[in-house]
């Protein structure tokens, strides 16, 4: 009798992270492609060596078009491209959008 409720118990938790999880991956699909994040990047001229440089807390080299598609990525690409770096999302928005 204990390892059914177990079961049961186990069963109504998972089916409440996918419920839970599913309207914030609507549109995106079921999973992440961290691949995106950084093709998102790699495709602005510049782009890649001003996130480099962002790492050294250099933000020098950030132009417009990198501005853009960081602005533009989802909220899970910001752990891909900067790891253990919380804060650099904010930074980033002062800096592109109030200059």
């Amino acid at each position: 009798m204990l390892a059914l409720n177990r079961n049961v118990i186990v069963f109504a938790l998972i089916l409440l992270v996918i419920l839970s999880v599913s309207p914030l991956s609507a549109g995106k699909g079921l999973f992440f492609s961290p691949a995106e994040c950084v093709k998102r990047i790699q495709n602005v001229e510049g782009c890649a060596d001003a996130i480099t440089a962002i790492l050294r807390w250099d933000f020098s080299h950030l132009k417009h078009g990198c501005c853009d598609v960081l602005e533009g990525l989802t909220e899970d690409c910001w752990p891909i491209v900067f790891p253990h770096q919380p804060l650099v999302h904010t930074m980033i928005k002062g800096i592109c959008f109030f200059p």
